[in-house]
């Protein structure tokens, strides 16, 4: 069996790279005692992957790891013997055991939510910028790649860009076909509103949604309690 985990990641863990967030929860596995089932072959590892890469700098509400098992484990069982023995700045907060034909994460992702908290002044610039992203078709912008600057239409990658209290929420592309960073999206949306760079934000990760069958939906997860 797999056990899915959804966890956060907080605090001066924001500035955890990826690479290092994965060997955190490959010894958090070890400590919690977990029956992790590793690979075969001259160099064995966990059986561990994640959905996607968090970028750095960004808290998070909803990263989601995936892990097989040697054994059986019910998912209120798996969060409390993770939250024992968290590391600081993480937490599980849902889990889910699935079959091991159930998909790959990476390939079941699609979206990516995120509040951004606006100050005041770059709120009133960037909410007008916001709404002439949505109201177009199409949206031409230049994105860094491994490759370079290239110029693409950013519009299909943003499922929802809308004003909060605070600031805005996007849901953004976050699938093998295409993605859109919020870094990205906050550097596309300064240069709509003719600002040099982004400065006075905060991002935060909420959740993610995926695509386990023929619709997206959040996966129904075991909370902790």
């Amino acid at each position: 069996m797999r056990m899915i985990i959804r966890f956060s990641k907080t605090g001066a863990a924001k500035y955890t790279s990826h690479l290092d967030v994965q060997r955190a929860l490959q010894r958090w596995l070890s400590r919690a005692g977990i029956p992790v089932r590793f690979s075969t072959g001259f160099n064995p590892h966990p059986a561990l992957s994640f959905a996607a890469a968090l970028p750095l700098g960004i808290e998070s509400r909803g990263e989601y790891a995936d892990t097989a098992l040697t054994s059986p484990m019910n998912e209120a069982g798996f969060i409390r013997k993770m939250n024992a023995h968290a590391p600081p700045g993480f937490r599980v907060l849902t889990a889910l055991a699935v079959e091991d034909d159930f998909g790959s994460l990476m390939f079941l992702s699609r979206f990516a939510e995120y509040a951004i908290a606006l100050e005041k002044p770059l709120q009133e610039k960037l909410l007008p910028a916001a709404e002439h992203i949505m109201e177009s078709k199409e949206y031409f912008a230049v994105r860094r790649t491994k490759s370079g600057e290239k110029r693409e239409d950013i519009r299909p990658l943003i499922a929802e860009l809308r004003p909060e209290k605070s600031g805005l929420f996007a849901r953004l592309a976050a699938s093998p076909a295409g993605s859109l960073s919020p870094y990205a999206l906050m550097e596309i949306l300064c240069r709509e509103a003719g600002e040099s760079q982004p400065q006075g934000f905060d991002i935060i990760k909420e959740d993610m949604r995926f695509e386990p069958g023929a619709k997206t939906v959040h996966l129904e997860m075991k909370k902790a309690r």
